[in-house]
């Protein structure tokens, strides 16, 4: 593969430091199901259990201070015939939200929980994808249509959506750059930062599972175990990883570099320079189907499918 990590350079296996956040819930195997943020040195998390969203507060930062659990009362909590899709933070000059989609609505919470907006969706869309652009909050839908939502003032506001390519939507991302929406069919569509003059990769039948843009790079996430890297300026493909041998579940920044993880236990740290990929290191987390990943406060934290804490990862 053009670009590959294996040209000469395999990764060492990290001599990581592994400590444990407990959960009152196991999380589900939902991909990029973990989200967090910072506030007066607490850090917050959010990730799904079954059709619930759930918060975890660690009130003095990843040591051994105190933590608090509880969930969040968004539509179709618990219930067994709406689904809870994502859950995920979001900032904007200085505001916090935590968005939670899901088969009926679309909403928004205050940091302590206060829901500032519903947004209905038609019978038998689910939204699923959610991220940050300008001051909009962008959030894909199974209809491949993006829901624009301002976030400029205290409470967001609907302002509006953009026509998509028809198949449903697995993950967006963002940057200064322009915004990404990624599908089931492969395909990912990308708007410059007017949100015009869009370009797609086209679609190759496996779908997308995470996408992140990192200065003028796409990464693309396959749940085939793929990672596929594109320049924004460009529009060219600038290489083709095969990362894991099972579904990849989340892709996230990590300094200067980025990592992924799987269903297949892995951990990949990923430097990337010059328009080349280089396998930084790896580590294995024993019996645990990764399906999220961020990384907050000098550490990388993760959460596993049916494992009731979250595995906070140092000096990988």
């Amino acid at each position: 593969h053009a670009g590959s990590y294996n040209d000469g350079c395999f990764c060492k296996m990290a001599e990581a430091s592994i400590s444990t956040i407990r959960l009152d819930h196991s999380p589900a195997l939902t991909p990029n199901n973990l989200s967090a943020i910072v506030s007066a040195n607490a850090i917050y998390f959010t990730y799904l259990h079954d059709n619930i969203a759930c918060m975890t507060v660690c009130d003095t930062g990843l040591g051994d201070g105190a933590t608090r659990n509880f969930t969040v009362a968004s539509a179709g909590h618990g219930s067994p015939g709406t689904s809870v899709t994502q859950s995920k933070w979001l900032t904007y000059q200085g505001k916090l939200f935590l968005c939670v989609l899901s088969s009926v609505s679309v909403q928004f919470f205050s940091l302590s929980g206060q829901a500032l907006l519903s947004h209905p969706l038609p019978a038998g869309v689910f939204a699923r994808g959610v991220c940050v652009h300008g001051a909009q909050a962008c959030v894909g839908l199974s209809t491949g249509v993006l829901l624009l939502f301002n976030i400029n003032n205290e409470s967001p506001l609907f302002n509006g959506e953009i026509s998509g390519p028809g198949s449903p939507v697995t993950d967006v991302a963002a940057s200064s750059k322009g915004l990404a929406s990624a599908h089931e069919d492969g395909s990912v569509h990308i708007r410059d930062a007017t949100l015009g003059n869009p370009w797609t990769v086209p679609p190759t039948g496996t779908p997308v599972a995470s996408l992140l843009i990192i200065d003028d790079t796409l990464l693309v996430g396959l749940t085939s175990g793929a990672i596929e890297v594109y320049s924004l300026t460009s529009h060219a493909k600038i290489a083709a990883i095969d990362a894991h041998a099972r579904p990849l579940t989340a892709l996230t920044a990590l300094d200067d570099k980025f990592v992924s993880v799987s269903e297949d236990s892995r951990v990949c740290v990923w430097a990337l320079a010059a328009g080349r990929v280089r396998l930084h290191s790896s580590t294995i987390v024993t019996d645990s189907m990764l399906s999220g990943a961020v990384a907050v406060s000098g550490a990388l934290v993760l959460c596993a499918y049916d494992v009731p804490r979250l595995t906070v990862v140092r000096s990988l």
